[in-house]
């Protein structure tokens, strides 16, 4: 201020005060309601810090008229949000149905062949065999209904199947829409519907239904699990890295206990053969792998995909694969 009242004596230090702290405030409003624009500024805020007070005016002028400029993206943002609000009101509302029609147990658990099997949380295959097999879907990876992991290759042979498919989207932490709330009611759920001639029980999923096929088979003490590419500890990273369309994180209980395998492992005494498939070269499937070492056998494969599957089916691998995993 002094510098500016030697430079320039006939301004008035309370209109320069008024100038600086308007712009301020404007900026402050702007960045605590539109948080990402704040890279935007950066630059503009970093010279700010750096400069003295008479060039501060300037960078001050030069933010005020960038909040200006980017005002269209406001709009664009609030439209955004406005549609993105109606989506997820139609969406619980629709979930809201769906859960209604699985109560009714009109569509809660189907055959394989019913006509509503689309829109089952529970798809059941049963040959009378003694080998069971229990396959949990991964997220969709577009908007669409959850799929039956591998039932083309696994519906010809001689196994029961239970296929489970998550309709909330979050690792089966929210249950089985309709039928469980949770994943300890899902586990004992499944256990309840497995065929009384197991004596072969094999828990199967990829990605996030590889997190619950180590959590479910642990809990029900499977003779064998098998995890394609599983996430093995959900935080809020790994969620927004995997998450679907459908998933959302409200009502997500993410503490440790809950939703780290590693600590879900050092507490249980599990006495099945645990194995974990991932690629080599895919850094976060890698990681997630190497927390479970302790306990269970790593298949690394020489790829970079997160899809493991289709990388085996790709090399002519996966028929073997499940060939192997389904031997009585």
């Amino acid at each position: 201020m002094q510098e500016i009242n030697r430079d320039h004596p006939g301004l008035d230090n309370e209109i320069i005060e008024e100038g600086i702290e308007k712009v301020l405030i404007r900026a402050a409003f702007f960045l605590e309601r539109y948080p990402a624009y704040l890279i935007r500024i950066l630059p503009a805020v970093k010279k700010l810090c750096d400069s003295d007070l008479l060039s501060e005016l300037s960078e001050l002028s030069e933010l005020s008229d960038l909040l200006e400029r980017n005002k269209y993206l406001v709009d664009i943002e609030l439209e955004f949000s406005y549609l993105r609000n109606q989506v997820s009101t139609l969406r619980d509302r629709l979930s809201s149905i769906h859960a209604a029609l699985c109560y009714s147990n009109q569509f809660s658990i189907q055959s394989v062949d019913d006509y509503s099997s689309k829109v089952s949380p529970v798809e059941v295959l049963n040959k009378n065999s003694t080998t069971t097999l229990v396959v949990f879907s991964g997220m969709a990876r577009r908007p669409s209904m959850a799929v039956k992991e591998f039932y083309r290759s696994l519906s010809g042979r001689d196994v029961n199947i239970i296929f489970l498919k998550d309709f909330y989207q979050c690792w089966y932490e929210k249950g089985l829409i309709g039928i469980t709330d949770d994943f300890q009611s899902t586990a004992e759920y499944i256990l309840s519907i497995i065929p009384e001639k197991t004596k072969n029980l094999i828990f199967l999923g990829t990605s996030a239904g590889g997190y619950a096929a180590i959590k479910a088979g642990v809990t029900l003490n499977a003779n064998r699990v098998v995890a394609l590419s599983p996430q093995t500890n959900i935080n809020r990273r790994v969620f927004n890295m995997f998450k679907s369309y459908d998933s959302e994180i409200n009502g997500l209980d993410l503490s440790k206990e809950k939703v780290d395998l590693k600590s879900f492992l050092d507490l249980s005494s599990y006495s099945g053969e645990l194995e974990i498939y991932y690629g080599e070269n895919n850094n976060v499937d890698r990681a997630a792998a190497l927390r479970l070492q302790e306990y269970a056998s790593l298949k690394s494969l020489p790829t970079n995909t997160h899809n493991v599957a289709e990388y085996m089916k790709s090399t002519g691998k996966l028929e073997k694969f499940l060939d192997d995993l389904t031997k009585i």
